[in-house]
């Protein structure tokens, strides 16, 4: 939309006119991760482990109402039709002042578990994961949001995969598995 657009126009009976007034969405995310794993096998066992950290940016300008809202409705004698030819709206709202913003946060990950294979037709997965946030924080101090980190975010898995035969010849495989994650 042009600079001097006008935000959306809401009249009863009639379809929204124009663009809605959050638009333009000015918006960055930037992720920076760090991450390293390490297995280790013993005998019949394929031990994995490790953990890592992401830096989270969030960096945007998205404003409630950058450019006026009309809202026209049967008000002054009218109906609301009369009301948009005539420019008489019931409800005009326009944000004001500085709407950017830049949060920053932490998640981290632990992880560790085993892949293992006590016979050549059983095979286990098993392991946990943690997977904390910390609370987002305005590097400028312009807003708190009213959230506590999460650092209860303790998930496990298991997993089974048994190899079906009869006298020597596969017959397929019959695989179960569980898990519990987490998601932002």
């Amino acid at each position: 939309p042009t600079e001097d657009a006008v935000g959306p126009v809401f009249t009863n009976g009639l379809s929204t006119i124009g663009p809605f007034n959050n638009i333009p969405v000015n918006r960055a995310i930037n992720n920076f991760r760090a991450n390293a794993s390490v297995q280790i096998r013993h005998g019949r066992h394929n031990f994995t482990m490790g953990g890592g950290g992401t830096r989270v940016y969030y960096n945007g300008d998205e404003p409630d109402a950058q450019r006026p809202v009309w809202t026209i409705r049967e008000d002054f004698g009218n109906s609301s039709i009369t009301n948009f030819r005539l420019g008489k709206p019931y409800q005009l709202s326009k944000g004001f002042g500085d709407s950017y913003r830049a949060y920053r946060n932490w998640e981290f990950l632990g992880f560790a578990g085993d892949h293992w294979t006590p016979n050549e037709r059983l095979t286990l997965n098993y392991g946990a994961r943690w997977e904390p946030v910390t609370r987002p924080t305005e590097v400028n101090n312009r807003f708190g949001l009213k959230m506590d980190s999460d650092w209860n975010n303790i998930g496990g898995e298991a997993g089974v995969a048994y190899r079906l035969a009869r006298g020597g010849q596969s017959m397929g495989v019959v695989r179960g598995s569980y898990g519990v994650m987490f998601g932002k």
